[in-house]
């Protein structure tokens, strides 16, 4: 039986964000595969667990869910009622990723880039910092991992049929050892949980294997390049084909 309905939830990595002109993110190439089928992508900058569930309230039924989980999960960020308070003349107080890397490579002259890449170093420097003052870090607790995915599960269980969880991890080499140590055991916490779900209902999609792959990603190692949405794409599909032989 052909599938009737498929809804995607995903964050700005679900999208085409950072990539040339016309080109295609993996869910609208899944979209084309199937164009009889009513077909919707919800996106949510920053989609963690609890904006998930959220989502997924305010949603109609499906018969497949898809959800792109990226690395908003126990990445560490700046606290953002103190940055409001001391960066009141730039835009950085307002904006959760200011500290993240650029999408795209800087561009314009070569005094611009050097200025735009002294102060990435320097904004690394400051992740250091702030870390260690308590004010650069994960805003869930990895106590709060298991239940809020056990909510993602219930919550899907009343929207569709089947679902099928993305996990994505980001390229390490972007990252500096603090972050990627905090990301690893959110990450593993993450799996493992994850592995205990109904696995009659929940098909999971580890994108683990790209870790260290930098052609799967954008220059920031968090976005999907062209050729990373391809990846996606095909690797949904075989779910997307398992599920339907069992429609």
């Amino acid at each position: 039986m052909a599938l009737r309905s498929i809804t995607v939830l995903g964050g700005s990595a679900s999208t085409n964000l950072g990539l040339p002109q016309g080109s295609e993110s993996w869910p609208k190439q899944l979209q084309r595969k199937f164009p009889n089928a009513e077909f919707a992508h919800h996106v949510q900058g920053g989609l963690t667990y609890v904006r998930a569930a959220k989502m997924m309230s305010e949603i109609g039924n499906c018969d497949l869910l898809i959800i792109q989980f990226s690395v908003s999960i126990g990445w560490p960020k700046p606290i953002l009622d103190i940055w409001d308070r001391v960066l009141i003349k730039t835009n950085a107080g307002k904006n959760e990723y200011w500290l993240d890397q650029p999408v795209k490579k800087y561009s314009g002259s070569v005094r611009r880039k050097m200025l735009k890449y002294s102060l990435l170093g320097f904004k690394n420097l400051l992740k250091y910092l702030l870390f260690f003052i308590g004010l650069y870090k994960a805003r869930t607790s990895l106590r709060e991992i298991d239940d809020q995915i056990e909510l993602v599960e219930t919550m899907a269980k009343h929207k569709a049929k089947a679902l099928i969880w993305i996990q994505q991890s980001p390229l390490e080499s972007k990252r500096i050892l603090l972050e990627r140590m905090v990301y690893r055991r959110y990450f593993k916490r993450s799996l493992a949980k994850i592995y205990k779900l109904d696995n009659k209902f929940v098909s999971l999609l580890n994108l683990q294997n790209y870790t260290t792959d930098s052609n799967f990603y954008l220059y920031d190692g968090v976005h999907l390049s062209e050729w990373g949405h391809n990846q996606v794409t095909q690797k949904v599909m075989e779910k997307v084909r398992v599920f339907e032989k069992n429609l």
